[in-house]
């Protein structure tokens, strides 16, 4: 039996001459001329196979030196697993930053939410799309009760402004019903 090191210079050539059976038997025209489909299927399944297993002969080459490798230089193997960790984690590395500046772009997002500003998002739309500011509530309180409560179209324009434009079209539908009853 030959050794790992005269046998695979013709393992890569076979794993070639494979290959490239494989894809003649594909695309030959002499396929496409044959009635016989069980004819075509046996010869590709045949190619593909031969394929396979010159594949798998060409992997356990590979194992095998690299076991002599790991045998007859261990530190080769170290520094090998050592880059390999340190790609790792300077890939991670880049990820947590992404998601550094994506949770920062989230938080500004947030903050201009709440502080009243609408986000870049929503700014972007049109004038008619965007909900109208609230009326000023007036600041004190007056005397007579029945003054204190601003009109209903009033309190449902505030609430819409404050809860995001979803609300603004769920409280407009809402009413539609309430001013066919007046």
């Amino acid at each position: 039996m030959a050794t790992p090191t005269t046998r695979s210079p013709h393992l890569v050539e076979e794993l070639e001459t494979a290959f490239q059976n494989c894809l003649s038997v594909l695309t030959s025209q002499e396929q496409y001329s044959v009635s016989d489909s069980d004819e075509v299927k046996t010869s590709v399944e045949l190619s593909i196979q031969k394929f396979l297993d010159v594949a798998k002969q060409l992997e356990c080459c590979f194992l095998q030196k690299r076991l002599l490798l790991s045998i007859h230089k261990p530190e080769q193997i170290i520094k090998e697993d050592i880059s390999e960790l340190k790609q790792e984690l300077q890939h991670k590395e880049a990820l947590i930053e992404k998601h550094y500046k994506k949770l920062h772009d989230w938080q500004s997002i947030m903050n201009r939410i709440q502080s009243g500003q609408l986000p870049e998002m929503v700014s972007g739309l049109t004038a008619r799309q965007q909900p109208q500011p609230a009326p000023q509530m007036p600041q004190q309180m007056p005397a007579n009760p029945s003054q204190a409560m601003p009109p209903p179209s009033q309190m449902a324009a505030h609430a819409a402004y404050t809860q995001g434009p979803l609300a603004s079209l769920e409280q407009t539908t809402s009413n539609i019903g309430m001013m066919e009853r007046q």
